[in-house]
Formats: C-alpha cells, structure tokens, sequence
C-alpha cells in the first residue's frame, strides 16, 4: 500500500468517524425528546384520569419532527 492510500484511507476514516459522531449526537437528542413528550404524555394521561377528562393526544414537537427528518 502507498503512502498516498494511506493518507487517503486516514482521511476518509476520521470523516467517517465525525459522519458517525455526529449521528450518535443527533440519535441521543432524538431520544431524550422521546422520553420527555412520553413521560408529558403520561402525566398528562394521569392528570386528565383524575379529571375524568377527555385522554390527551401525544404531541410531537417541531424540533422533534425536524431532527427525525
């Protein structure tokens, strides 16, 4: 092997890693927005049993919408 494919396979790995990064960020982002509307909605759900209210619908929101896109 070359130097230059060295050199090439070492760029192409360390931005693989960054690509890798990166969505690993995105994917613990996304999670914890999941845990707070399910754990919104449960309370919700909670709160509207004690009322005898009408059961609350799960809301998604935009900056959630926006990171699962």
């Amino acid at each position: 092997m070359t130097k230059d494919n060295r050199v090439n396979i070492k760029g192409v790995t360390e931005e693989l890693n960054k690509t890798k990064q990166m969505i690993d960020l995105l994917k613990q982002k996304i999670d914890r927005k999941e845990n707070e509307r399910k754990l919104r909605f449960h309370n919700e759900q909670l709160k509207a049993d004690d009322d005898f209210g009408e059961a609350p619908e799960e809301i998604i929101d935009e900056e959630e919408l926006v990171m699962l896109r």
